[in-house]
């Protein structure tokens, strides 16, 4: 019994030492094991076309789905050099477009293109392509070495060299060819709109009188703006009150150009100002005179006004509500020859106040 014993008490002791030391190499492998790689951090902008705010993932959204697949990436302090890391998306017919830039830290541009039928399908694959390029890591610059053809053996009329001392030789340091400049992001393309409104003329006329106002205008995205330029055409008609025998009628016919500027206030909801002069005629007549005056002038204005534009649809057709206060620099006084007295005198400050319907499309 007593070697049975022993025996025994000799085996669990072997077992339990293979164990502790078991338990020993593990608890060494996993303190050995390095922690994962840091990402490398980007500089990262992320524009989307007018119109798309509103059906399109923003920057938030995209940073996260990056995160999704890479945890630890992060985006590089604007100071620090990094690469960049340029997403547009824009419109391209029936469909959207997205595209990645990387502009390198040397300068050197590369570009990847994606296309999908909606957008958070063309989000998400645009940020898989932007983990695939993170991955990849920066353009460098390799050694190569290109081995020379070996001189031909001197001929036994040729004196040998002298001995030179012992250096590597055939080979040069060429720098690898630097990956082609792939073509820019296109821009994205300037937007025109047409719009048609109808509007409360407030001054020019003997009355308040509804006129009318078409327009073509033309935008273009400067960083968070919409810059652009708008040309309209204008009607305004208004019979002069309290007359007596005569039936006396001012009308205006006007163009206008203006300068003008716009922000997203909220998605689908944008604020526009714009500053321009108003040349015209300002033609006041009479029906039931033969041979009354008819008189043709000239008509000029400086215009500063405001509207908001309502895209309920995120994109193409839109709504409007717009005011314009204006100086009048030609200034005339309408009078009814019937001898009653009524007349109207153009004020120096006008306005007016409409709303309209217009459709936007890109402009090549």
């Amino acid at each position: 019994m007593t070697r049975r014993f022993r025996r025994g008490l000799i085996r669990r002791s072997l077992e339990a030492a293979l164990g502790f030391s078991w338990l020993l190499r593990v608890s060494f492998a996993f303190a050995d094991t390095p922690e994962s790689p840091a990402i490398e951090p980007v500089h990262l902008t992320y524009e989307l076309e007018r119109g798309l705010a509103s059906t399109c993932p923003g920057r938030e959204r995209f940073v996260a789905l990056v995160r999704a697949q890479r945890p630890n990436f992060v985006v590089a302090p604007e100071q620090e050099p990094a690469r960049t890391f340029d997403v547009h998306i824009r419109r391209d017919g029936a469909r959207l477009a997205g595209e990645l830039s990387i502009v390198e830290r040397d300068g050197s541009t590369s570009t990847r293109a994606v296309q999908a039928p909606n957008c958070s399908a063309l989000v998400s694959a645009l940020a898989v392509v932007t983990v695939l390029a993170i991955d990849e890591g920066p353009v460098v610059h390799q050694e190569e070495r290109v081995t020379e053809p070996a001189p031909a053996p001197p001929t036994s009329s040729e004196a040998a060299p002298p001995p030179t001392p012992s250096i590597e030789t055939g080979t040069q340091v060429v720098p690898s060819a630097r990956r082609a400049p792939s073509p820019e992001r296109r821009p994205a393309p300037a937007i025109a709109m047409l719009g048609l409104g109808s509007e409360l003329v407030l001054g020019p006329l003997p009355r308040s009188a509804v006129g009318y106002r078409g327009y073509f205008e033309i935008e273009k995205r400067v960083h968070e703006l919409m810059l652009g330029g708008r040309f309209s055409l204008a009607f305004a008609h208004a019979q002069l009150p309290d007359t007596t025998k005569l039936n006396v009628f001012v009308q205006t016919w006007t163009a206008r150009l203006e300068g003008c500027g716009a922000r997203e206030l909220v998605r689908t909801v944008w604020l526009q100002a714009c500053v321009g002069p108003t040349i015209g005629v300002y033609h006041s007549y009479s029906t039931q005179v033969v041979n009354a005056d008819d008189q043709l002038r000239p008509w000029f204005t400086l215009n500063a006004g405001g509207r908001v534009r309502w895209f309920p649809t995120g994109r193409s057709f839109f709504a409007e509500l717009y005011g314009t206060a204006a100086y009048a620099a030609t200034s005339y006084n309408t009078v009814a020859n019937d001898g009653s007295g009524a007349g109207h005198r153009v004020p120096r400050l006008i306005g007016e106040v409409g709303a309209g319907l217009g459709h936007s499309f890109d402009f090549p």
